[in-house]
């Protein structure tokens, strides 16, 4: 049965991923889906990478190339635009 995952619930993942495995200790408090990634330093190479795994793995798309650029990856909300415009969300079980 496949499912779609709404743009909450993309978000909400992405936020719980980020606090969880990318975010330091000292950038906790604030954090949000506006908070810019680059500029605080939360994204850097290997963190991107990371997050790109796990998007993959959790929500069965794969970043084209073309999209991995730094308006995309501004905040979780761009992010989460940036997804919705792969196309559709969701995966089998």
């Amino acid at each position: 049965m496949a499912y779609a995952e709404t743009r909450a619930d993309i978000g909400g993942k992405l936020l719980r991923f980020i606090q969880d495995n990318l975010l330091p200790d000292e950038l906790m408090a604030g954090f949000g889906p506006d908070t810019p990634l680059l500029e605080s330093g939360i994204l850097d190479s290997l963190s991107t990478a990371r997050l790109l795994n796990f998007i993959r793995d959790e929500f069965g798309t794969t970043v084209p190339l073309s999209m991995i650029d730094a308006l995309s990856f501004e905040n979780v909300e761009s992010i989460v635009a940036m997804i919705g415009r792969i196309g559709p969300v969701g995966r089998s079980d």
